[in-house]
């Protein structure tokens, strides 16, 4: 028997316990002094230039998300929460929570009309490291938590300078939470509600002077809006970090995830009478290590990173595909001359993928249409040199941007990726 289709937006009945409660201070705006001048900059964000920067002074639209706000929409799933708060912004959805992957799916983004599903032309960050799986070029959107998020800048328009192709149509940065206080605290949610419907997370941070970690634990599940359309989900995320001094900080994280699902609706769109379930089971993980230097007229970092998923898809097609992907970031801001700001960076990956099986056929050699469906382990290697540059004009009334990038890969030929643009501040304010 059918359940209620009503798409519940936050859970009816919720209840919440929370222990050891802390809070972040945000910082909205910032003075910046020098030798002729002081003014206000306004909102500092990172993305858009790898550097902290004045909003105001990049040509460039960013929505930033806090923290209190993602808590304050009730999801534990990113995309979800940010959906209705930026402009432009749209997240396809298709139950109470669960995006989901392949036939009946969703997730799909879109920034001013540019994306789609598979999202292939907005691009997914984790601090300012880009996600995608493998040789499919697209995010998994469920791979996402809100549990352990600091804030979310969200770049509409153009990015590829600085992060790609893939940012053809914008950025969603995920910036992480980090032990700001000394000692250890917990903080555990926990929220009950309609259609067997339960979110939990837990989330430790700790700091003893120049050691910080954080650590998040997270498990949804629900029986869905309709009878066998039930979803379950866990997640691990853990970040440590330790400061050899003020000028240089290392960072390492880890990140998996699980999901499985079940879909009883998509087979009925082709044959109203079936009693087909599709069923998915999805696991992603990340890890990376960073190394970041701050001094006071210039500051970078460097990156490695390495990602894998593992993909079982049960619906006519019974499909299954694995994924990696390793790359290097590393970049670096410097200020060349008065009233200038640059960064150069390099970009490099290398990802892999194979579907070993695709239509209930095992990969062979490929003499029959099924077996084509398969492929075996293939590569691509990529790497991209690029440059920004920044001048203020006029005691700050004209700022310049612009920048090139490189890309290179064995599968394609050589792209140049110029951006240029302007901000003008007639007066203050």
């Amino acid at each position: 028997m059918k359940k209620n289709r009503h798409y519940l937006q936050q859970l009816a009945g919720g209840i919440t316990l929370c222990t050891a409660l802390f809070a972040t201070v945000h910082t909205s705006a910032q003075t910046v002094v020098d030798s002729t001048r002081v003014y206000r900059i306004g909102e500092v964000v990172v993305t858009g230039s790898n550097n902290a920067t004045g909003r105001d002074l990049l040509p460039y639209t960013v929505s930033t998300i806090s923290s209190p706000q993602l808590e304050a929409t009730g999801q534990s799933q990113l995309l979800s929460a940010i959906s209705v708060q930026v402009p432009s912004l749209f997240v396809s959805e298709r139950n109470i929570f669960g995006f989901g992957v392949s036939n009946g799916g969703s997730g799909g983004i879109k920034i001013r009309g540019i994306g789609g599903s598979p999202t292939n032309a907005v691009l997914m960050m984790v601090d300012g490291q880009p996600q995608f799986a493998g040789i499919y070029s697209h995010h998994v959107a469920d791979f996402y938590g809100t549990e352990y998020v600091d804030r979310v800048e969200v770049l509409r328009g153009p990015g590829s300078v600085l992060y790609g192709s893939n940012a053809m149509g914008g950025v969603i940065n995920v910036i992480t939470k980090s032990a700001e206080r000394e000692g250890v605290h917990t903080t555990l949610t926990s929220q009950y509600g309609s259609y067997n419907t339960w979110r939990s997370s837990l989330v430790n941070t700790t700091r003893f002077g120049k050691f910080s970690s954080l650590v998040s634990l997270g498990y949804d599940r629900t029986d869905g809006l309709e009878d066998n359309f039930d979803f379950k989900q866990g997640s691990l995320y853990a970040k440590l970090g330790y400061d050899f001094s003020d000028s240089w900080k290392a960072r390492a994280d880890y990140s998996l995830m699980n999901f499985i699902g079940n879909d009883p609706v998509y087979p009925q769109l082709s044959n109203p009478e079936s009693t087909d379930i599709y069923h998915q089971n999805i696991t992603r993980g990340e890890a990376s290590l960073s190394l970041n230097n701050y001094y006071g007229s210039t500051n970078g970092s460097v990156r490695v990173y390495y990602s894998y998923g593992n993909h079982y898809i049960d619906d006519p097609n019974h499909f299954h595909s694995l994924d990696d992907r390793f790359g290097i970031l590393a970049y670096q801001n410097f200020r060349p001359w008065k009233d200038a700001a640059a960064t150069l960076g390099f970009d490099f990956d290398t990802y892999t993928g194979k579907i070993p099986m695709s239509g209930g056929h095992a990969h062979g050699d490929g003499s029959t249409a099924a077996q084509m469906q398969t492929i075996g382990r293939k590569s691509i290697t990529e790497y991209s040199p690029y440059i920004t540059l920044s001048q203020d004009l006029f005691e700050g009334a004209l700022i310049l941007n612009a920048g090139l990038r490189m890309a290179n890969s064995d599968r394609f030929s050589t792209q140049w990726i110029p951006q240029g643009g302007f901000v003008i501040h007639p007066a203050e304010g």
